[in-house]
């Protein structure tokens, strides 16, 4: 199952390699972008790091709310190094609370990491049975 979990890792397509990066430790930029789908689709990296100087990486997840953010956040820090500059674009819809991952398939590649784990074992029914099986993984994405 480890050679099957690299190759979806990186090979995903969905999210443009993002996580995959974020868990290489690949990113290590002096800006980083986060939050929700208005961070992935009104911040630009390549502008902010013309205006400014500093190397930028867009982390931004599109439709996750802050608890579950948190997955992507520990994985940043435990495998990048800390942003000079954090920008947060934040709203009430963001600060709310989910109990269901959207576009779940782009997490599959993840399921046995710790920043996974800590998040979701407590809020996803599912995650015993996905944790388990890779068939059992595919089987629950449809």
């Amino acid at each position: 199952m480890v050679g099957i979990d690299f190759a979806i890792r990186e090979n995903n397509v969905c999210d443009d390699n993002v996580w995959y990066e974020v868990f290489e430790g690949a990113i290590n930029s002096e800006v980083v972008v986060f939050v929700n789908s208005r961070a992935v689709a009104h911040y630009d990296p390549c502008i902010i790091e013309d205006v400014s100087g500093f190397s930028c990486y867009n982390i931004g997840l599109s439709g996750t709310p802050l608890n579950l953010l948190k997955i992507r956040w520990d994985a940043y820090v435990n495998h990048n190094l800390p942003p000079k500059l954090l920008i947060l674009d934040v709203d009430a819809i963001i600060l709310g609370s989910g109990n269901k991952l959207f576009n779940k398939f782009e997490y599959l590649p993840y399921l046995n990491m710790p920043e996974y784990e800590n998040v979701i074992g407590d809020i996803d029914s599912e995650f015993i049975y996905e944790n388990t099986s890779l068939c059992i993984n595919i089987e629950g994405m449809k």
